[in-house]
């Protein structure tokens, strides 16, 4: 069962991603800052990182470089959950820091179980 990690500050938008994830058949993860999803990405690398932008502590940016400084993260996919939409410059300076998607609040239950899928499917493929 593929395993998904959500990192977001917002305790709903976590709760309704790891909704939507496990009745989609994922096993799912969640962190509630940047250096706590940093930790669980680092002591057991998931298939897929859902990371929020703005956050206490630190930022996505932050959480996105270091993952991939790390050894065991570095090739994990990463997607960018943002409320600010994707032609501002988050979307380029994610990408930057080596974001695999960039997926825009709010969306619909379908489009994250898609992006997902298609994240593992190309993983697969590799």
């Amino acid at each position: 069962m593929p395993r998904i990690l959500i990192v977001d500050d917002d305790a709903k938008i976590r709760e309704i991603m790891k909704w939507i994830l496990e009745k989609s058949g994922f096993e799912v993860t969640t962190a509630p800052d940047g250096a706590a999803g940093l930790a669980a990405a680092e002591a057991s690398p998931p298939d897929v990182v859902l990371l929020d932008l703005v956050m206490p502590q630190m930022s996505g940016f932050s959480v996105l470089e270091k993952m991939r400084e790390g050894e065991k993260t570095k090739q994990t996919p990463v997607v960018i959950v943002s409320a600010r939409p994707a032609s501002e410059r988050p979307l380029g300076a994610s990408r930057d820091l080596g974001a695999t998607g960039y997926l825009e609040k709010p969306f619909r239950s379908e489009t994250l179980v898609a992006v997902v899928r298609e994240l593992l499917a190309r993983q697969a493929a590799k």
